[in-house]
């Protein structure tokens, strides 16, 4: 996001099942990278992230598909970093 642009915003856009995986999208820019965390209980913690220091897309959307996700409830984390 831009600091000095109120219509710069981080925001997921999708958070839907697709067959056997969970499709995660989100704005992102390609001066950003992004990490993806999962749990099943945020109180014990978010743990290891799934993936990380995926480049923005040019397209300003990223989507990741969570190819093993859990039966249950799970929440997601998407952590951004400049490189």
């Amino acid at each position: 996001t831009d600091p000095t642009n109120a219509a710069s915003v981080f925001r997921i856009l999708v958070a839907e099942p697709d067959g056997n995986a969970m499709n995660i999208g989100w704005l992102s820019r390609t001066t950003r990278l992004y990490s993806v965390n999962r749990t099943t209980n945020i109180v014990e913690g978010w743990g290891a992230p799934l993936t990380s220091e995926i480049p923005g897309d040019a397209s300003g959307t990223n989507v990741f598909a969570d190819g093993t996700p859990p039966t249950n409830a799970v929440f997601y984390r998407i952590s951004v970093q400049a490189p």
